[in-house]
């Protein structure tokens, strides 16, 4: 029984303590610098109301959290084995539009970077030390359908996308809004290069530049990118620096925040997200 109340314990102080850091508007501000207080939550801290309570909830949330993160790889081969079970129709159907629409592959393949494994910690805890901050992570070929053409940056370089970008293509569209070009990057989730949820992955050109102009951006390299995220649910997609410095914000929280009460509140807002097209470009 001990046992028991320890889980309801940890999953009430989640839900409604840990939680709403993520899903409430919250300023975020001072991530950066320090600790988020308790009172951009909205929410009083849990030993505010009872001290007893407080330090149940301190040591129940860090005990779920530590199970959390040593099984949560097999959380997200489970989760991928299942979405690509439940979505192998709807990937046939776009790889065969893709092929249809546009001269190319149907397969995007581009590096990326991952996890950056001299800066971690157990439990996905921001490290400070100054000999790993700012090293890039491990980089990774991630998978997606193709959505531009294939000269789609020959005479740019690499650059963001912008709205109503002329290098998408007709079908690239309707999958970039629907999200249905990342279906193939759970193939990536079972290869132990990404998660299911965690901050994006950029492109080693745009690491350097925002490592350069963003205070602190290496240190969303301490976690697995994900294929959704809290900074993809709660911002728009980023085109700029300053966009990626918002979303850094988001990033941060979410490495402070991460847990499974938060992860499943991300899956379901990132069906919101897919439902109403949201910040694709």
């Amino acid at each position: 029984m001990k046992y028991i109340a320890v889980i309801i314990v940890a999953v009430a102080a989640l839900w409604f303590y840990e939680l709403p850091a993520c899903a409430m508007p919250v300023q975020v501000d001072t991530l950066l610098h320090g600790r988020v207080a308790w009172g951009a939550w909205r929410l009083p801290p849990p030993e505010a109301a009872s001290p007893v309570f407080g330090a149940a909830a301190f040591v129940a949330v860090s005990i779920l959290k530590q199970i959390y993160s040593r099984f949560r790889k097999l959380f997200d081969i489970a989760g991928a084995v299942i979405a690509l079970s439940f979505l192998f129709p709807v990937a046939v159907i776009a790889a065969l539009l893709v092929f249809l629409d546009s001269p190319g592959p149907v397969f995007f393949m581009q590096t990326r970077i991952g996890l950056n494994r001299r800066n971690t910690r157990p439990h996905g805890g921001i490290e400070n030390d100054r000999r790993t901050r700012g090293n890039a992570g491990i980089p990774f070929r991630v998978l997606k359908f193709r959505t531009m053409r294939v000269d789609a940056e020959a005479g740019t370089g690499p650059v963001w996308a912008s709205s109503n970008d002329s290098r998408v293509t007709r079908i690239g569209r309707l999958l970039r809004k629907s999200r249905i070009d990342e279906v193939p990057q759970f193939i990536n989730v079972l290869r132990g290069e990404m998660s299911i949820v965690g901050p994006r992955p950029e492109r080693p050109v745009f690491i350097k530049v925002l490592n350069e102009n963003v205070r602190g951006y290496a240190r969303r390299l301490e976690i697995k990118p994900g294929i959704t995220g809290l900074a993809q649910v709660r911002y728009r997609y980023a085109a700029t620096v300053s966009d990626a410095r918002r979303k850094l914000k988001y990033d941060l929280l979410y490495l402070r925040k991460v847990s499974f009460v938060v992860d499943f509140w991300i899956l379901i807002a990132t069906f919101g997200t897919v439902l109403f097209a949201r910040g694709a470009r």
